[in-house]
């Protein structure tokens, strides 16, 4: 089950990245998520309550609400979900290298500005090569993603930085308010799902020691006869009252190391 959970919330998580990216060359004035469509026969959705849940750890909850709400309609297979979002963000980050380099194009001469503009252009295409590389690190196994979280918190620093790189890179304050105002929903979006997938480490660091204590609690977990405490273990005898100076016998049901039944008596 916990295997479940994670893999529709780190589906939901690659929602947030992709759309973001999307939304970073888009120059409609529309948020991000506004008549966003996914093309194919898969859909893509979750519960409201989900997406209202996965966003509370982020900074910007109405952005990270609406635009999973709407880039979400009705598979709980999040499979298909990193799948089809993935592709049809690969091809419209694709599309987005192109229209950005309207941006600052009237004063193209000018070299820094044309360095600028290139260097954008350049760190697109870097995040188109590395959400691709995404893909063929999951090799179509959610569980895969999941296992490589270190590396997904990685490309979304990345992405992060990419956007201030870019901002940064323009001298002329115009340009500079122009891209900011351009990249505006993909830094709230990509800071949004590096709090989730921080969040979502932390849940999966939390299974793991829940499944290791309950791992000890099976091993150690015995079955006494009345007059024997019930938590006795092999280290920590188990006390005996008063009464007990005839036999007392305690059955441990867990396996051994070995993999097979086994049980221990003590005798007083």
């Amino acid at each position: 089950m916990a295997n479940a959970l994670l893999g529709g919330l780190w589906a939901i998580v690659v929602v947030a990245v992709v759309v973001g990216v999307v939304a970073t060359v888009t120059h409609s004035g529309k948020k991000a998520g506004d008549d966003f469509t996914v093309p194919g026969e898969a859909s893509i959705a979750t519960s409201g309550k989900s997406v209202e849940s996965l966003c509370a750890p982020t900074l910007y909850k109405e952005s990270c609400e609406k635009t999973l709400s709407q880039a979400t309609n009705g598979t709980e297979n999040p499979k298909e979900v990193f799948h089809s979002v993935a592709k049809v963000a690969l091809e419209s980050v694709k599309t987005a290298v192109e229209q950005s380099k309207t941006i600052g194009e009237a004063k193209a001469s000018d070299s820094m500005t044309e360095s600028a503009r290139e260097d954008c252009k350049k760190l697109l295409e870097d995040a188109v090569d590395d959400l691709r590389g995404m893909l063929e690190m999951a090799g179509g196994d959610i569980k895969v993603l999941i296992s490589r979280s270190d590396d997904l918190e990685t490309w979304l620093t990345g992405v992060m930085t990419f956007m201030d790189t870019c901002i940064d890179g323009f001298v002329d304050e115009k340009l500079k308010a122009d891209m900011h105002t351009v990249l505006r929903n993909a830094t709230e979006l990509s800071s949004n799902a590096l709090a989730i997938t921080n969040s979502l480490g932390g849940i999966r660091e939390t299974s793991r020691r829940s499944t290791t204590a309950g791992s000890t609690r099976s091993r150690t977990r015995c079955t006494c006869t009345p007059g024997a405490s019930s938590s006795a273990t092999a280290s920590s005898p188990a006390p005996l009252t008063s009464s007990s100076a005839t036999r007392r016998r305690c059955s441990r049901t867990a396996s051994s190391s070995r993999g097979g039944p086994w049980t221990t008596s003590r005798t007083r």
